[in-house]
């Protein structure tokens, strides 16, 4: 198949989710269209210009000792800010994983709604799938 002209920017803040990407990309086909960078949820707005990203996927953290969900509500709602930032008229934010409910309050106060959602399982491990549009 021909691939189309797009371009895949992958940012992370771990170089070990960057070492992986790169190589499932190589193993994809699609290596020569990522851009990958080090960098924080909370500089998407520094390395992408305002409306100018299609589509955001992400695997949001969910609550652990060190997160608790106060953190991870300041963690979403800023990366549903950056998403309203960057993301053109009819782009989307797409997850896997993260805590449901914290994620919902988080684009509701951005203005996103829930378009589709779909629990997969990664061994016996629910993951929740959730795709947001703008309102």
């Amino acid at each position: 198949k021909k691939l189309g002209k797009g371009k895949i920017i992958a940012f992370g803040e771990l170089l070990r989710h960057l070492n992986t990407t790169k190589k499932n990309a190589k193993i994809a086909g699609v290596e020569k269209f990522l851009d990958i960078s080090k960098v924080s949820v909370f500089d998407l707005d520094l390395k992408c210009k305002e409306k100018t990203v299609d589509q955001i996927l992400c695997a949001p953290p969910n609550t652990s000792f060190e997160l608790t969900e106060k953190k991870l509500q300041a963690i979403y709602e800023q990366m549903f800010y950056q998403a309203d930032y960057v993301l053109t008229k009819k782009g989307t934010v797409g997850t896997i994983g993260g805590k449901r409910e914290l994620l919902l309050s988080a684009a509701e106060k951005h203005n996103f709604v829930l378009r589709w959602e779909k629990t997969l399982f990664q061994g016996k491990l629910p993951l929740q799938v959730m795709l947001f549009e703008r309102k």
